[in-house]
C-alpha cells in the first residue's frame, strides 16, 4: 500500500519541481501545451479498459494535468496504461511514499518510460540502483533533473523540433561504425544543447541500440535506422514499447510500408507537437 507522505520535501520544493516541469517542453524532454486541462474528473471511459487504484486515479489526473497534451494526443486507456506501467515500475525500485512516486512517474512523462535505463540519463539508473532510501533516492532524482533544466532549456527544444521538422533523413550506406559516427554527427547537429550534456560516447551508444532494433524490426536501411536513432534521442530508448507512444508501436505492427507508415507518424507527431 503507498504511504501518504505529504509533506514529502516541503510543500516549497514540491511545488517548485511540479512548476518547473509545467514550464518545459514534451518530447525533447517534452512539448507541454499551455492551455487549461480539460475537466479534472476521471472519464468514463477508462473503466472499460483499466480498474484504477485511488491513488493511480490521482496519477491519471496528475498526468493530464501535468502535461495538457496528453488529452490531445492518447485514448484515456493509453494514459491510464501508461499510470499504471510507471507506477509498477517505481514499485519495482523500492518506492512505496506518495512524493517519491509522484516524481518516478513524472521524471517518465519527462524522458520516456524506459528513462531509467536510458544510456542518456545514466544517472537515472545509478540513483535507483543505489544504495540510499527512497527519499535520499528522490531528491537526486530531483537535483539531476535541475541540472538537465539548467542545461536544456524550452526554446532549445522548440529548435531542435524545427530542425527536425525540415531534416532529411536518407543518409548514404555506410557500415555500421561509420553509420554511427554519422547518427552522432547528426544528433550533434539536431540538438547541440542535449548533445553536449549526454555526451558523445552515450551518443554512440544510443546509436547503436537504435540501429539494433531498427534491425530487429525489419527496417534495415539507412533512412529508418537513422529514423529509429532521432526517435531514440528525442523519446527515450525506450519508445517502440512506451505507453505514451502507442503510435509509434502501431506503425512498427504494420505488415507493409512499414518505414513509409512510421516515417508518416513520426512527421504528423512532429507537426503536432510544434503548435502545442
Amino acid at each position: 500500500m503507498l504511504k501518504n507522505d505529504s509533506v514529502w520535501m516541503g510543500h516549497t520544493r514540491r511545488e517548485a519541481l511540479r512548476g518547473l516541469f509545467g514550464a518545459v517542453a514534451f518530447g525533447f524532454g517534452g512539448v507541454l501545451g499551455h492551455r487549461r486541462a480539460i475537466a479534472d474528473a476521471l472519464p468514463k471511459t477508462i473503466e472499460k479498459t483499466i480498474e484504477l487504484s485511488p491513488f493511480e486515479r490521482e496519477m491519471f489526473d496528475h498526468c493530464r494535468a501535468f502535461d495538457t497534451s496528453l488529452d490531445d494526443r492518447l485514448e484515456p486507456g493509453a494514459i491510464a496504461h501508461f499510470v499504471r506501467q510507471s507506477y509498477t515500475r517505481a514499485q519495482s525500485f523500492g518506492f512505496t511514499l506518495r512524493g517519491p512516486t509522484r516524481t518516478f512517474i513524472e521524471l517518465s512523462l519527462m524522458f520516456g518510460s524506459a528513462f531509467d535505463t536510458d544510456p542518456q540519463y545514466p544517472w537515472a539508473e545509478r540513483i535507483l540502483r543505489g544504495p540510499g532510501e527512497e527519499m535520499v533516492k528522490a531528491t537526486a532524482l530531483y537535483d539531476e533533473t535541475m541540472r538537465y533544466r539548467r542545461h536544456i532549456s524550452f526554446w532549445a527544444e522548440r529548435r531542435a523540433l524545427v530542425r527536425w521538422e525540415s531534416e532529411r533523413w536518407d543518409p548514404p550506406v555506410l557500415g555500421e561504425s561509420r553509420l554511427v559516427d554519422a547518427m552522432v554527427n547528426r544528433m550533434q547537429r539536431l540538438f547541440p544543447e542535449k548533445a553536449t550534456y549526454v555526451g558523445a560516447e552515450a551518443l554512440g551508444a544510443l546509436a547503436r541500440e537504435a540501429i539494433l532494433e531498427s534491425e530487429h524490426r525489419e527496417l534495415s536501411s539507412p533512412s529508418a535506422k537513422a529514423l529509429m536513432v532521432a526517435l531514440f534521442f528525442a523519446l527515450g530508448h525506450g519508445v517502440t514499447r512506451d505507453a505514451l507512444y502507442p503510435m509509434i508501436g502501431a506503425a512498427l505492427q504494420e505488415k507493409r510500408d512499414r518505414e513509409a507508415r512510421l516515417r508518416r507518424t513520426v512527421a504528423g507527431w512532429v507537426a503536432r507537437t510544434l503548435r502545442w
